[in-house]
């Protein structure tokens, strides 16, 4: 097990990882109403959108490195 740099401070919702190959990039959902993005090769937190509601899910688009998130706040992230 591995800890991550500034991880959520509250229950994680969604974990995704990028589906392009030899990318190693995953999102993490949370309660703390954010959205993080690691790199699980070199552990480190890459970026972050915090919202006002906590973020219930997140996912890649199919075969890219950009993703969507949403949640209580019934905003949609696209990044």
């Amino acid at each position: 097990m591995t800890k991550l740099p500034k991880p959520p401070v509250d229950c994680i919702s969604r974990v995704r990882f990028t589906p392009i190959e030899g990318n190693v990039q995953f999102l993490a959902a949370s309660w703390d109403c954010t959205v993080r993005l690691y790199d699980a090769g070199t552990h480190r937190l890459l970026g972050q959108h915090k919202q006002s509601l906590p973020i219930l899910d997140a996912v890649f688009f199919e075969g890219s490195a950009k993703c969507v998130a949403s949640g209580l706040s019934k905003k949609v992230i696209l990044s």
